[in-house]
């Protein structure tokens, strides 16, 4: 077969569905490269992403820009002359294309089910996926919560719908507290106790409801712990400010923005949890790359979170912040219980990875050919 991949997204974003790019697409290469053609349709923009395998894939430079409102019209002008059996499209909004079979991976449609969580340029590109995504010859997505929402919000039949679980990446790993809380302190003066928050800095992320919880165990836990969160500067970012200096934690709250893989390790190795807990997820990294650093995780209740994590993590109420102060407050308290989370992650993180999700990726693509 020739299989073309949609990698542009790899340029767009660093995080979330650019690691889902990036590790799909070098596990298929990995093993499926000496059985099939792959085609990678790149940004022009991009330099370095993929260039190890330039030996053994195609690569084409595309102009248009991956998450744009116009790319289905766009894009495949661009991809007229390039001759493949399959396309799969990684952006959740399929081009219009009718010479390929096109594979499209829908990672959430929290967008249909909450309409206040996306500003409007967003929201006018991702509202074209009801008319996209019946395009499809088949549809992948990230979880059984999010195949169950294609499902009942696109009608989409389940037969045309698989599901491929994402994983942990080898950039996550657990390494000496000393030396990493060392290093933090050296680059970014950070020499408390702190919970982390991973994530870009918006609403759906549910960082209003985690302040007003911290400002709440704040007394019991004492000055030494502070709020971390870790994440590019998102829509509405300001409403986050707001509350932060309406609670007076200016001086207890730090915001980092975007991290890099190494820092993020070393964040993950010295925090004492990790609170995530978005109103609603398609998968959700974070808690797993805490998993292999050994980082207890209190995760929100909803979404795909009792299917993704079970009782490797505590899971609570996203809308309560009373119930998220409880939660965080026995994770940081209670040595039993943390010990436990830590046992609990480890043992899911044996039911993830990159390997098993090419190769039901590719199960797909033989499928449909």
């Amino acid at each position: 077969m020739k299989i073309g991949l949609d990698a542009r997204i790899a340029y767009y974003s660093k995080r979330g569905i650019g690691v889902y790019a990036n590790e799909l697409i070098g596990h298929l290469l990995k093993i499926a490269a000496d059985e099939h053609e792959f085609i990678l349709l790149k940004s022009i923009k991009d330099k370095d992403s993929f260039n190890e395998y330039k030996k053994t894939v195609r690569i084409k430079k595309m102009a248009t820009p991956a998450h744009n409102r116009f790319e289905r019209i766009l894009l495949p002008l661009e991809m007229s002359k390039v001759k493949m059996d399959i396309f799969h499209h990684l952006d959740l909004v399929t081009p219009l294309v009718k010479k390929y079979k096109t594979v499209l991976t829908i990672y959430d449609l929290y967008f249909l089910k909450e309409k206040g969580y996306l500003e409007k340029r967003s929201q006018a590109h991702y509202g074209q996926i009801a008319k996209t995504a019946s395009l499809a010859k088949h549809i992948i997505t990230t979880s059984e919560n999010t195949k169950k929402d294609v499902i009942e919000l696109l009608q989409i039949p389940e037969n045309k719908i698989s599901v491929t679980y994402l994983a942990s990446r080898r950039n996550f790993f657990k390494t000496d507290s000393l030396i990493a809380r060392k290093a933090l302190k050296e680059k970014y003066g950070i020499d408390k106790k702190f919970i982390l928050a991973v994530g870009a800095i918006e609403p759906r992320k549910n960082l209003q409801n985690l302040i007003s919880a911290y400002k709440k165990i704040r007394s019991g836990l004492g000055d030494d712990h502070l709020l971390i969160m870790a994440g590019e500067k998102g829509w509405e970012y300001s409403k986050i400010l707001s509350q932060i200096d309406k609670e007076n934690l200016k001086t207890h709250v730090l915001i980092l923005d975007y991290v890099s893989d190494p820092d993020l390790n070393l964040l993950y190795n010295t925090a004492q949890a990790l609170a995530y807990i978005s109103y609603y997820e398609g998968f959700g990294l974070p808690p797993l790359e805490a998993f292999s650093c050994q980082l207890p995780v209190v995760a929100s209740n909803t979404s795909c979170f009792q299917e993704v994590l079970k009782d490797a993590a505590i899971l609570t109420d996203p809308f309560d912040s009373d119930k998220i102060a409880q939660a965080l407050y026995s994770v940081l308290t209670d040595t039993d219980l943390r010990q436990n989370l830590i046992r609990k992650g480890l043992e899911k993180l044996t039911e993830y990875s990159w390997d098993k999700t090419a190769r039901k990726t590719l199960e797909v693509y033989k499928k449909i050919s």
